[in-house]
């Protein structure tokens, strides 16, 4: 009973490393500075990522938009510049009081899935004012595609490195499979030859 509980524990810790090694999840990672009601852009990243990352949920918005101006993605964020405290009495350690705090300014940062096609980005408020109009191009690979005035876009190198970054992500968990496939064959040697001992 012991081998078999050994052997199904490797088989699910074998599937859960293997469910590792997928393409990875890409986003915009944006910086933002909110100060005095107002929001900006501090710096903008690509982030690789093995799991989807959430939001905190609010009303300000991300639009991702393509070459044509089609929509891409809309992303809903919060912009944590309030939170809630609670008051306590510092002698017994009970609550006595509370209140929401505000702050004029703070920072966060968002996540807005990647588009290899995207052109820009637009961010609004929690009233649909535009707040910031950024270009993404920079990190498209748009050598396939045309603009507006159907002229071809030469641009391309940061989508190139882009893939590149995407191959070495992928390579390196594998690097992680392999081991894990070297352990698992070692428990099965372990497992069959203790089933073989007690026969």
């Amino acid at each position: 009973m012991k081998e078999e509980i050994i052997f199904l524990v490797s088989i699910l810790f074998f599937i859960g490393f293997i469910s590792a090694v997928q393409e990875p999840f890409i986003y915009y990672k944006l910086n933002l500075d909110y100060s005095y009601g107002n929001l900006s852009i501090n710096s903008t990243e690509i982030e690789f990522s093995n799991r989807h990352i959430e939001n905190n949920f609010g009303f300000y918005s991300a639009m991702v938009l393509d070459f044509d101006g089609n929509i891409l993605n809309l992303t809903f964020f919060d912009v944590p510049n309030v939170i809630f405290y609670d008051a306590t009495d510092p002698e017994t350690g009970k609550i006595t009081g509370g209140g929401l705090m505000e702050f004029n300014e703070t920072q966060s940062e968002i996540y807005v899935p990647y588009y290899k096609n995207a052109k820009e980005m637009v961010i609004y408020d929690q009233n649909t004012n535009e707040l910031i109009r950024k270009s993404v191009r920079e990190y498209s690979d748009i050598r396939n595609l045309s603009d507006n005035t159907g002229n071809l876009n030469d641009n391309g190198k940061e989508g190139g490195n882009l893939e590149i970054q995407k191959n070495n992500f992928i390579e390196k968990l594998s690097e992680y499979w392999w081991i894990l496939a070297i352990v698992f064959i070692i428990l099965l040697i372990i497992l069959f030859t203790s089933i073989n001992k007690r026969k």
